[in-house]
């Protein structure tokens, strides 16, 4: 496993970077279900059909790339000194204005990304985990989510070469789709919440991404934006209430503690795409948020 020496942020880090002088924007095709597979017979009514309604647990949003904001980061405002590591390693899903994919970054108060995999046609916004030498992932396309079609594809990558070892495979069940995952660093279990098999509720469960099933251990009480597992097993997660909460892995019990003071669901009650990681040597807790008003800041949550 990689993670004693890098990070894995697994979901969406929908930063905004400032951009290099001459870089240019890119427009890249994404996986996106075949319309076939949506019937005739609904399309008169689509019009009246609401993804809300259908599907009232979807609550992230991709960024905008046309936002100026950029990235930052914002150390906790303590009376003692930080574990960061400046040289710790941090790989994610990144969306800017002009990257797309998985890529590396160091935790420093400007962050320069450093592309890894050079497929863009998905992004893990349906979670992630490390298995051993490779990082497999769900990447969800809600593009027809208005006629209740969502496609779901799972791959994966060999975190040596970034390589593709696994080729993006259409899954019909959609109760492998997270909204946030977290690996043990000791046991290599993924851990996360997910959306139940009819996307109406989010329960927690553990994912195995070889055989694409997934236990459930209960339902969940609320909607997780980042999750990470210290380098004894306790789980812990930042809500979209802005609330931290320590996640029981057996039960699935949430408990409340603290405020982050962080704004990020809009008056929809939506948030951005976001993540977050625990490092196994410091058990600091990295949390790459993006704002309500669309600030993309890392943020370390004690």
């Amino acid at each position: 496993m990689k993670t004693k020496l890098t990070l894995l942020l697994g979901g969406m880090l929908s930063f905004i970077a400032l951009p290099p002088a001459l870089a240019q924007t890119e427009t890249h095709q994404m996986l996106r279900i075949s319309p076939k597979t949506i019937h005739s017979s609904k399309l008169p009514n689509a019009s009246e059909m609401e993804v809300t309604k259908r599907f009232p647990m979807l609550k992230a949003k991709m960024p905008s790339t046309e936002s100026n904001t950029k990235m930052v980061t914002s150390p906790k405002q303590t009376t003692y000194k930080l574990a960061v590591n400046p040289k710790q390693s941090i790989w994610g899903n990144v969306i800017t204005d002009h990257l797309l994919g998985i890529y590396s970054f160091n935790p420093m108060p400007f962050v320069n990304f450093t592309e890894l995999a050079i497929y863009k046609k998905g992004i893990f916004n349906g979670g992630c985990g490390l298995i051993d030498d490779e990082l497999h992932g769900i990447y969800f396309d809600d593009t027809y989510a208005v006629y209740g079609v969502i496609g779901v594809f799972h791959y994966a990558f060999n975190t040596d070469t970034w390589a593709m070892v696994s080729q993006p495979v259409q899954v019909n069940n959609w109760s492998v789709i997270a909204t946030e995952t977290a690996t043990d660093p000791k046991t290599g279990e993924v851990f996360g919440q997910f959306y139940s098999s009819d996307l109406k509720s989010l329960e927690w469960g553990v994912i195995d991404y070889k055989t694409l099933t997934r236990t459930t251990i209960s339902k969940a009480e609320h909607n997780y934006l980042a999750l990470g597992i210290t380098n004894d097993g306790r789980a812990y997660g930042v809500a979209d209430d802005g609330n931290l909460y320590q996640i029981d892995r057996t039960t699935g019990k949430e408990t409340l503690k603290g405020n982050t003071g962080v704004a990020v669901k809009d008056k929809g009650g939506n948030h951005f795409y976001q993540s977050g990681e625990i490092d196994p040597n410091t058990n600091e807790f990295y949390w790459a948020a993006k704002k309500a008003n669309g600030e993309c800041i890392l943020y370390t949550v004690d």
